[in-house]
């Protein structure tokens, strides 16, 4: 069982940092979020986790691209497998849409700026759910829980607090259930 591997260094080691855990499009060259919903046939690479007999498929694919504008950038995204699983066609690397133009997935930052906030990738839960169901898959979530002081705290109090922990997460029965994750000598 998943669990079970979760004692294995070297697999544990794949899930300790959730920010890494990352899938990238097949590409030779810049390709922006709108090419890789658009060419479908391309494969990506690291999109997935085997252990035994079981697969982890990572849900959050990124692609770079070089604009004028803004010169190269970094856009996480859904993953190929949440694209076709959850109908998506088409994003700018914040949105992205369903076939019928509807917003399935966003990108966006909260807190505040000057390192004091975070980037999420949020999905519509009911899709998200339900289409994972429909594909008999169950879904775990790795969770990174990393509390830092502000930059703000740190010139004031003249100390450095930190706590940086990850967890598998899954719902089991309708009760949600967690194991953390360890990477022990």
């Amino acid at each position: 069982s998943l669990v079970k591997k979760l004692k294995d260094r070297d697999f544990s080691v794949e899930l300790i940092n959730a920010a890494n855990i990352l899938a990238y499009p097949n590409s030779n060259c810049y390709v922006s979020p709108l090419e890789v919903c658009w060419f479908d046939w391309k494969d990506e690479h690291n999109s997935e986790i085997v252990y035994g007999n079981n697969v982890l498929y990572k849900n959050v694919a990124r692609c770079m691209c070089d604009t004028q504008e803004k010169g190269e950038k970094e856009y996480e995204m859904p993953s190929k497998k949440v694209r076709k699983m959850m109908g998506i066609v088409s994003g700018d690397g914040y949105h992205y849409y369903n076939d019928k133009g509807i917003e399935i997935a966003n990108y966006r930052e909260a807190g505040e700026r000057f390192g004091n906030s975070q980037y999420m990738l949020l999905v519509n839960k009911e899709i998200f759910i339900s289409k994972a169901s429909e594909l008999d898959l169950q879904p775990i979530w790795v969770v990174r829980v990393l509390k830092e002081m502000s930059y703000k705290a740190r010139e004031r109090f003249d100390c450095f607090i930190e706590r940086d922990e990850t967890y598998l997460v899954w719902k089991n029965n309708q009760r949600w259930q967690m194991r953390r994750i360890e990477c022990t000598d």
